[in-house]
């Protein structure tokens, strides 16, 4: 796989994801505030899905920081 196809599959994951947390995002507030408000919520929508893709880069950060720092310590040690 060359890096124009891998860069395309992580961008249709990326993407796939996104209209994820936007429909989770969508149920909420519609929980939260019924149908009637739901329509009119859309930059809450917006907000609530951008946290939830903030959180999940955050994680996938970490988590890449964590193996770094594990590969470092093999070869030190």
């Amino acid at each position: 796989m060359d890096r124009e196809d891998a860069l395309k599959k992580r961008a249709d994951l990326i993407e796939s994801r996104t209209a994820e947390y936007v429909h989770r995002a969508k149920r909420m507030v519609l929980d939260t505030f019924g149908r009637d408000a739901a329509s009119t919520q859309a930059t809450l929508v917006v907000q609530i899905a951008r946290a939830m893709i903030d959180l999940e880069a955050a994680e996938l950060n970490a988590a890449a920081l964590r193996r770094i720092a594990r590969e470092i310590e093999d070869k030190d040690g």
